[in-house]
């Protein structure tokens, strides 16, 4: 099953649909997904794990950065996509496509934000980002 996450500009009242498909990600996979908001966090694994996926948490970017260093020294099994908020404390979501750039993690990166300005949006294709999704995100 394809993996939609819809984000709805509010301002702009546009939809914008990123759409892994089957071959990328499929239904068992890992996401390692990384929000400070614990309602947000929550909510996103809610759905991820509803539709098929093996989430794991990361509370913050300090978490984010750990679980990233653990898989560049295999440590841990590397996740299969990584969704991660902008901004968090310690280190951001840009901090953290940085350092996968830097690593053996191989994962599309799908970063999202209720603070997205064009200089972001630039730097996070620059860096790599699959998608950069404003919130409030949807899951389709």
């Amino acid at each position: 099953m394809p993996l939609s996450l819809v984000a709805i500009d509010t301002e702009a009242e546009v939809t914008i649909t990123t759409q892994f498909d089957s071959t990328e990600l499929q239904q068992g996979q890992s996401v390692l997904l990384a929000e400070d908001d614990e309602d947000v966090r929550s909510l996103l694994k809610c759905l991820l794990e509803s539709t098929g996926y093996h989430v794991i948490e990361a509370k913050d970017g300090m978490e984010l950065m750990c679980f990233i260093s653990a898989v560049a020294v295999d440590e841990h099994v590397p996740p299969d996509l990584i969704i991660s908020d902008i901004r968090m404390p310690i280190f951001s979501g840009l901090d953290m496509l940085r350092a996968v750039q830097r690593s053996s993690v191989s994962a599309p990166v799908v970063l999202i934000s209720a603070y997205s300005d064009e200089a972001t949006r630039s730097l996070a294709d620059q860096l790599g980002a699959a998608a950069l999704l404003r919130k409030p995100v949807a899951m389709d």
